[in-house]
């Protein structure tokens, strides 16, 4: 049992030596970032490195499962020569994987301000040329590589130092009966120890990435948590849970998804509608900023459209935004369009408006099956898409993602030339992405900002002029609405817009060729009011289903909000009011418009309701769960 006991404490040593790792790299996420930590001191640093380690206990005990199987084995094969290498290479190989995702995430933080969860590995496996992305992040982000290599190298090391102290010399174990069942014990014993770091304790539910909101402020909930434990633990998340906050009687009291028009038959617009998403266009961007703008096209634009100066968007990746656009469908912990739900029957723009008699198209210039938009658009009913492949000319690929956003809008003006009217057609560009460049003969044209994003802003901008530019000239766009919008906010280096709040805020205004729309609100919008507004500009009179409100309708302002979810905390924006709820109780409460770095945290002052917020959330669970998200 001596020779046992060795076993269990170079375990432990090597066990230890995993968490360290885990703390290593929270130390350097957190430094390489600290532009995105404003809000967090020292205190606040040091309360998210204590509790992390609850969340790096879960994650060093799944990461090493099957090391601490093979090392608490009841039989012995240690003074095999081959097996002791085998745990050598489990060990440095799985901590390896674990710190390189954490590195990873490190890197891509600035860009989503949230860990990376499961859906990582459905944007790496849909994605036909992700890698061809692989040289271009190992060249932005060679340091990384550096330090990793070199993490590893001392992982080696520190490996090296515990085997020689616990295991040599190597001597043969006794395994007589009594050895055999002493060993069974404490393999049972320790298993069960395991079992129970993997749950986080012995509460009833195992400890989840939402858990983390209980131990510190939202700002420091990345900090807190651990890329390998994110990615586990939302692939385990597939599915919604059920939502009892209240009964349904008072859900549908404070919310109504079935929307109904008041207007006959004979008032249908046929107008054509065309919905242009823009990539990663922060309302910081434009000249609704109130900054720098990179936005000269669509600042004129919005001089003759009617401009939502207070809007959202209810993501942080474009995964969650074409659904909460063209559908009204918001995303929260787990993404509507990778969930075991995306099969459920929906109603978006195309599928309202085919009753109409529409025809429907999207347009994105990315290679084909990006992040599974073209089976969304086929499940939200479009009739046509419009991809990389379809375009068919690989000249104009920018190497990257997809066409090049400038002779991909002139070419979608030939397309909707051919459709018959009247036609829904929606286009989500894609050049303001990373790895944030241009095209070479445009290289020296664009404002150049702090950031490498402001100028393909500014190429996209200028894209986008063109594309109207041609369209003038075309039979149906004098008949044409259209909605202008971002599918999420991009990187930013301001106070405001870097923090939970203003990283949501973006450009959202609605145009008609004939200047009938000209205006602007600062009430509260968001990307799931799109759908119900658009179908109430056009007089739309049966019901349907929307989780969304209409913007147009000025006798429901005070019931105007925004909804988002954001580092394992629900936001909830209404008038100058900022929840954030999580999932169990409000953790903070701030006046977004007076106090915009969110520097006071006002809900041990003020009381306040997180009512409609729980019952948002139970509908929008329930509904989903149950497959009512569509009015027969």
């Amino acid at each position: 049992m001596k020779l046992y006991l060795k076993r269990i404490y170079f375990l432990l040593a090597s066990y230890l030596l995993a968490l360290f790792i885990l703390s290593v790299a929270r130390i350097f996420f957190f430094l390489l970032n600290k532009s995105k930590f404003v809000n967090v001191n020292t205190t606040d640093f040091i309360q998210a490195l204590f509790y992390g380690v609850r969340f790096d206990i879960a994650t060093a005990t799944v990461v090493n499962a099957l090391f601490i199987f093979l090392v608490l084995l009841p039989v012995s094969f240690f003074q095999f020569k081959g097996f002791r290498n085998m745990l050598k290479i489990i060990f440095i190989s799985t901590n390896s994987i674990a710190l390189a995702l954490n590195m990873i995430d490190t890197a891509y933080f600035p860009y989503t301000l949230k860990r990376s969860t499961s859906e990582v590995f459905g944007f790496f496996f849909q994605r036909n040329d992700a890698s061809a992305l692989l040289p271009l992040f190992l060249k932005e982000f060679w340091y990384m590589f550096v330090l990793f290599f070199l993490f590893t190298f001392l992982i080696n090391r520190l490996y090296k130092i515990i085997e020689k102290k616990f295991l040599f010399p190597v001597e043969k174990e006794e395994n007589d009966l009594k050895q055999i069942v002493l060993k069974a014990v404490s393999f049972i014993f320790i298993l069960g120890l395991g079992i129970l770091s993997v749950r986080g304790g012995t509460q009833l539910i195992p400890i989840s990435i939402i858990d983390a909101g209980t131990y510190v402020k939202p700002p420091c909930v990345p900090i807190v948590l651990n890329t390998p434990f994110c990615i586990v633990k939302s692939g385990v998340l597939y599915t919604l849970d059920e939502k009892n906050y209240m009964s349904e009687a008072e859900v549908n009291a404070l919310i109504n998804p079935i929307k109904k028009y008041n207007y006959s038959d004979a008032d249908f617009k046929n107008k054509n509608v065309v919905v242009i998403i823009l990539e990663s266009f922060s309302k910081e961007f434009t000249k609704l900023g109130k900054r720098k703008s990179y936005t000269p096209f669509l600042d004129s634009l919005m001089d003759k459209s009617f401009v939502y100066t207070n809007a959202f968007s209810n993501g942080k990746r474009s995964i969650e935004g074409i659904p909460a656009i063209v559908a009204s469908m918001p995303s929260f912990d787990i993404d509507y369009i990778t969930t075991v739900y995306s099969n459920n029957k929906i109603m978006s723009l195309a599928s309202i408006l085919k009753t109409k008699g529409y025809t429907s198209s999207f347009f994105h210039g990315g290679t084909n099956g990006t992040m599974n938009f073209n089976g969304f658009c086929g499940t939200a009913g479009y009739d046509t898409y419009f991809g990389r492949s379809e375009y068919n000319n690989e000249k104009d690929y920018d190497g990257d993602w997809g066409i090049w956003d400038e002779p991909f809008l002139q070419r979608m003006v030939k397309e909707l030339d051919k459709q018959a009217q009247p036609f829904l057609s929606t286009v989500f560009t894609l050049s303001s992405h990373h790895p944030f460049i241009v095209p070479e003969k445009y290289k020296n044209k664009f404002l150049e900002g702090k950031l490498p994003i402001q100028k393909c802003i500014a190429y996209t901008d200028y894209a986008l002029q063109q594309f109207f530019n041609s369209a003038k000239k075309s039979k149906w766009f004098a008949n044409t609405l259209f909605v202008i919008t971002a599918d999420h906010t991009g990187p930013s280096e301001d106070v405001v817009y870097g923090n939970s709040f203003g990283n949501f805020q973006i450009p959202l205004f609605f145009y008609m060729p004939d200047n009938s729309l000209k205006g602007s609100d600062d009430k509260v919008a968001q990307q799931i009011d799109i759908m119900p507004t658009v179908l109430s500009m056009l007089n739309y009179n049966k019901p349907f289903f929307a989780f969304g409100n209409n913007l147009k309708d000025s006798t429901q302002n005070d019931k105007c909000f925004a909804i988002n979810y954001f580092n394992g905390v629900y936001q909830y924006f209404y008038g100058n009011n900022m929840l954030q709820f999580n999932g169990e109780k409000l953790v903070a409460y701030y006046d977004y418009k007076v106090d915009t770095a969110l520097n006071y945290n006002m809900l041990q002052d003020v009381p306040v309701s997180d009512k409609k917020l729980k019952a948002f959330i139970q509908l929008y669970n329930n509904d989903i769960i149950r497959n009512k998200i569509s009015v027969k």
